[in-house]
């Protein structure tokens, strides 16, 4: 793989993981985020709903201190003057489940229930006994009873807004109006910030009070001990100085949901704003697919951006490569010349290209000083061939080695020459005359020794001849002599024998 295609590799791997990490965490912190903007959502539900049941129950509590009032100047025994209030009362009231007037010496109850009955008085009931009638005397203002009813006629839950009447100081009576929850309900259940989000509330008894499956009102569920539970904690593990709302999470029939949660002190309920957690899947899906599509769209814009810069950087890398080739091919003798990296940058390839390139220059001169010595190594090989042992290699190369070679050589060609002689063909051409007993000829300006010890033969061989040449010329002379004398002898004898004929006949 190319070092251009490699980098980029290199850098996408970690880059990718990068970009993985970083995915994680803004996936991890949108979210949070969701979940923060979640609880904030469900707090500002939380309040406005708070709000909403404060000003709903403000207005019933002060309709009740005006009904209070009204019996400031009637006798609390006049029954018929209270059955006149009351039904002077109720069209105004708002209270449509019903106003009391519990006279407290006798427990005797004077009630308008509905608009087209008139007020009447019921003695089989003692609301004394009632939380409502009970806190009101005792905290001696208009209260809202914490124990909120169903009522089967109407088919809904019921809170009852009491009043202490008195004369003198002394408590004569408490006045009371039925709250139907309904419309409040109605209400605070269509505020919606999500698709499963809702409100419901309980009471200190652990059951609720609100909830928009009317089926569960009034009705005992593990759900409430669990939050509530969960309440606890967190209350008994913050500071007295925090203020903040903390989430729970809870399971309710299997879902997992989670909750903000705030007490109201006027009525003493516990009321809560939550959701599913799956109102987070389409949004967290969507930031998921938004990051994801962010994400690789900006890996591949700057994967394309990295590669194009690093080929860009990397250019100079090819002539460079080339240019090494052609010097190392230079070196192993596969061509004669290699041509200059033509990178002019000012970074490190551009230094690295001039000393490539004056490497180039010195190594083309290097092999040609070597290839010319080697030339002439091998002219002053033939001339050695050829007898010439004055030969010598004058051409210096740039090879060590090569150099070495060369003294040796011509060291060895310094004895040669100084053993033997100057000119090994002229010796062997005087050794073939001495041969065929020609000893006329010696070697010129002899200086080696076998030259020396050649010529030194070749005198001693001439003086021979020489002497022996003197010696056969005497012999000569004396055998001519000696023949000269038998010529005369036979001559004489021939004479003579001839004269003895002559003188026998």
């Amino acid at each position: 793989m190319k070092l251009t295609n490699k980098i980029p590799l290199l850098v996408g791997i970690p880059l990718i993981l990068c970009f993985i990490v970083l995915g994680l965490v803004n996936y991890q912190e949108s979210k949070e985020d969701a979940f923060n903007s979640s609880n904030a959502s469900k707090k500002h539900t939380l309040d406005a709903t708070m709000l909403y049941i404060d000003a709903f129950f403000a207005g019933k509590k002060a309709f009740i201190d005006e009904f209070r009032n009204e019996f400031d100047d009637i006798d609390p025994y006049d029954d018929e003057s209270i059955l006149k209030m009351l039904n002077e009362m109720y069209g105004v009231s708002g209270f449509r489940a019903g106003i009391f007037y519990v006279r407290h010496s006798d427990g005797k109850v004077f009630q308008k229930v509905s608009r087209d009955k008139p007020a009447e008085v019921i003695t089989n009931q003692d609301y004394r006994t009632d939380q409502w009638y009970k806190e009101a005397v005792e905290k001696d203002r208009t209260v809202i009873g914490d124990d909120v009813w169903h009522s089967k006629e109407l088919n809904t839950v019921v809170a009852t807004i009491a009043s202490p009447v008195k004369k003198n100081g002394k408590l004569v009576a408490v006045v009371a109006g039925d709250v139907i929850l309904e419309s409040m309900k109605k209400n605070v259940l269509s505020i919606k910030t999500s698709k499963t989000n809702s409100v419901f509330a309980f009471d200190k008894r652990e059951l609720f009070t609100m909830h928009e499956n009317p089926a569960m009102e009034m009705k005992p569920a593990d759900v409430v001990k669990e939050v509530e539970t969960k309440l606890k904690a967190i209350k008994n593990a913050k500071k007295s100085s925090d203020h903040t709302i903390t989430p729970i999470i809870y399971d309710f029939n299997g879902v997992t949901k989670i909750a903000v949660c705030n007490e109201s002190e006027a009525l003493n309920w516990t009321i809560c704003a939550t959701n599913e957690f799956s109102d987070f899947d389409e949004d967290l899906g969507h930031i998921l697919k938004q990051n994801i599509a962010v994400f690789t769209i900006s890996l591949f814009v700057i994967l394309g951006v990295l590669f194009v810069i690093i080929k860009y950087s990397l250019k100079p890398l090819e002539p460079i490569q080339r240019g090494l080739r052609e010097v190392f091919e230079l070196v192993n003798h596969e061509r004669s010349t290699a041509s200059k990296i033509d990178v002019k940058t000012k970074d490190e390839f551009g230094e690295m290209a001039k000393a490539i390139n004056e490497n180039i220059e010195k190594t083309i001169n290097a092999v040609e000083a070597d290839r010319i010595a080697v030339e002439q190594s091998v002219q002053v090989a033939h001339a050695v061939e050829n007898g010439d042992l004055t030969a010598r290699i004058t051409e210096n190369p740039a090879n060590p080695q090569l150099i070495e070679l060369k003294n040796v050589l011509n060291e060895m060609l310094e004895i040669l020459e100084a053993n033997v002689g100057a000119d090994v063909v002229k010796i062997d051409k005087i050794f073939e005359e001495y041969s065929v007993n020609d000893f006329r000829n010696q070697l010129e300006n002899a200086r080696g020794k076998v030259e020396l010890a050649t010529n030194m033969l070749g005198n001693q061989i001439r003086e021979m001849l020489k002497g022996n040449l003197e010696k056969s010329q005497m012999l000569r002379d004396k055998s001519q002599a000696l023949k000269a004398s038998v010529n005369e002898i036979n001559d004489g004898a021939r004479r003579q024998a001839n004269s003895l004929q002559e003188s026998a006949a």
